[in-house]
C-alpha cells in the first residue's frame, strides 16, 4: 500500500515544525511545507470550495515568502 501525497507531505511538515522549535533558521523550509501540505490537501479535496481555499491560502503564503526573499 503507498502512502498517500497528503501524509508524506504531513509528516515532513511536522519534522520541520520540530526544527523550526529548535531553530528558527528552519522558518523558511517550514513555510514551503505549509504551502506545499495545503496543494496536496486540495488535490485530495472533492469539494471545489475546500480546494479553491486551500490554494489560496498556500498562494498567499508563497507570495508572502517571496517577498520577504526580494
Amino acid at each position: 500500500m503507498q502512502i498517500s501525497s497528503v501524509s508524506r507531505v504531513r509528516a515532513i511538515h511536522r519534522h520541520i515544525a520540530r526544527l523550526v522549535a529548535v531553530d528558527a533558521a528552519f522558518m523558511p523550509i517550514f513555510e514551503r511545507m505549509e504551502s506545499e501540505l495545503m496543494e496536496a490537501e486540495a488535490a485530495e479535496s472533492t469539494d471545489p470550495v475546500i480546494q479553491a481555499r486551500m490554494i489560496s491560502k498556500a498562494r498567499m503564503i508563497s507570495e508572502a515568502r517571496r517577498s520577504r526573499q526580494a
